[in-house]
């Protein structure tokens, strides 16, 4: 940028600013029930000149409009919504104004959350893998075998783990509002996000504001993660103080509501010796309801809609399961196509035995 074009980005700063002050002026007149300012700065130079030398170009009411929504963004720092960033430099463009870097760091930082949002619920980054609910898992588990003699003494640990994780997410909802003004407590519970898009943004958006506008997106980002990630220990710590930790993995792709709950599978499975103590498979080349990543298949196609959620990519479906029931992936190209569809004559047998009608 060169000295002209700074001179005239400073120009174009100075004018919004004195707008933006004698705006305020005039709207707390309005506040002390008076029906005009007659002493308006609005109505004095250099506005009457600005009107004059683009009244030619746009009408008196899309300058007005120009200098409100410039003026609110350089109060706010931060857009809104990334197609109010592109009409405000529309409007720049139509005037042949230069425009400044600080409006075209708005409009980064804006595209930058919407991408970010989008992303976030597409890929629910919210969620945990399975890989980092069992390494959390595993750890916990091991602080409490280090920090206990028998069995009692490490639940006791874990239920005290589990009272002080959630004691910090208290603290982290508490730091939030205090930041931010945002309350985000229920934003979250382990499984599922809340919100919605449009919910999300308005975090993002009123906590940019809190935080002096554009440049802060990724420190509000860092408290919301910091908070969603203490809320998946909370959930991963309660699953296991419930008993519920032998299922952890397969809670990923079973529904909320389930014709057959995890439980029911698992303990019926080990019954009929499918699988052992451990959850690894048992089952034999020629078995009735197939083999390793075949039976798991045949599995995976009888309680999917009723039990597992339609829709998660049977390449993820297929992970989680081998991984779940101890099933060698191999290194072929595709280890997981036998999860494409299911042996009709084995299902049958397979739900007949595990009673899945």
């Amino acid at each position: 940028m060169n000295q002209d074009q700074i001179k005239v980005e400073e120009a174009v700063l100075s004018l919004i600013d004195l707008y933006v002050k004698e705006d305020n002026k005039d709207r707390e007149y309005l506040r002390k029930y008076r029906k005009n300012n007659p002493d308006s700065g609005l109505r004095k130079e250099p506005f009457i000149s600005f009107y004059n030398a683009f009244e030619s170009k746009v009408s008196h009411v899309e300058i007005t409009d120009f200098l409100y929504h410039f003026g609110f963004l350089r109060t706010l720092k931060t857009f809104h919504y990334s197609h109010h960033a592109e009409s405000l430099i529309e409007s720049f463009e139509k005037l042949n104004i230069p425009i400044p870097h600080f409006v075209l760091e708005c409009q980064k930082e804006v595209i930058h959350r919407k991408d970010f949002i989008k992303g976030y619920f597409e890929l629910e980054k919210y969620k945990w893998s399975q890989s980092q609910r069992e390494d959390f898992l595993s750890k916990i588990q091991k602080e409490a075998k280090n920090h206990s003699f028998d069995q009692k003494g490490e639940k006791e640990y874990l239920k005290t783990k589990f009272e002080e994780t959630i004691r910090e997410v208290r603290k982290i909802e508490k730091e939030i509002k205090s930041r931010f003004g945002y309350l985000v407590e229920g934003f979250f519970d382990g499984e599922s996000f809340k919100l919605s898009k449009e919910d999300l943004n308005e975090y993002f958006y009123h906590s940019e504001i809190a935080s002096g506008g554009y440049g802060s997106f990724f420190e509000v980002y860092k408290a919301l993660d910091q908070y969603v990630c203490k809320k998946n220990e909370v959930f991963i710590c309660k699953a296991f103080l419930s008993g519920q930790n032998n299922s952890i993995g397969l809670e990923l792709i079973w529904m909320a509501k389930p014709k057959f709950e995890i439980e029911y599978v698992l303990d019926k499975g080990y019954n009929l010796g499918v699988w052992n103590e451990n959850y690894q498979l048992q089952t034999k080349r020629n078995d009735q309801y197939g083999h390793g990543k075949k039976f798991l298949s045949n599995l995976y196609h009888l309680l999917i809609e009723n039990s597992i959620k339609a829709g998660i990519h049977y390449k993820e479906v297929g992970e989680i399961l081998c991984k779940f029931f101890k099933v060698e992936i191999g290194n072929a190209q595709e280890p997981f196509k036998t999860f494409q569809r299911g042996n009709p004559k084995q299902m049958d047998q397979l739900k007949r035995t595990f009673k899945l009608s």
